[in-house]
């Protein structure tokens, strides 16, 4: 499944990227609701965005991960490549744990913040020991060069 890319590779990379940026824009986004960034109060658009590009995020990782699934599994070859297969595996688990945050009504307050803290520092953490290594690597895919 290339989704339109040259190649698999490419695919992943891309949406990857892609990925890391969007859970950048969703950290932001959820300091500023979270009143830790030094800009006004969040109008109340910010928690719809927050949980569009959410959304966003977790259905353009499916392919991604549905192909490192596919075509890899979870390898022990190299540190880096079995630290990012249970990144990868660790990356859904967090996202079940915040989405019951989120529906949860009798859990601290402490515990959405912190649930989407780790969220984010494990998806993150996929993207950087994959596509990001790969483009610091090899370079960005192009298109022309596979």
């Amino acid at each position: 499944m290339k989704l339109g890319f040259d190649s698999v590779i490419e695919m992943k990379t891309v949406l990857s990227i892609g990925i890391g940026i969007l859970l950048m824009v969703q950290v932001m986004l959820a300091l500023w609701m979270y009143g830790k960034v030094g800009w006004s109060s969040a109008p109340g658009w910010v928690g719809p965005v927050h949980r569009a590009i959410g959304v966003v995020t977790v259905v353009v990782s499916l392919p991604v991960a549905y192909n490192c699934l596919l075509a890899f599994g979870i390898q022990t070859y190299e540190p880096r490549v079995t630290l990012h297969a249970l990144l990868g595996c660790a990356v859904y688990g967090a996202f079940v744990v915040k989405v019951f945050a989120v529906r949860s009504r009798s859990a601290p307050g402490w515990f959405l913040p912190v649930a989407g803290g780790v969220f984010f520092a494990v998806f993150l953490a996929a993207v950087l020991t994959s596509a990001v290594w790969y483009s610091a690597e090899y370079g960005f895919p192009t298109g022309d060069q596979y």
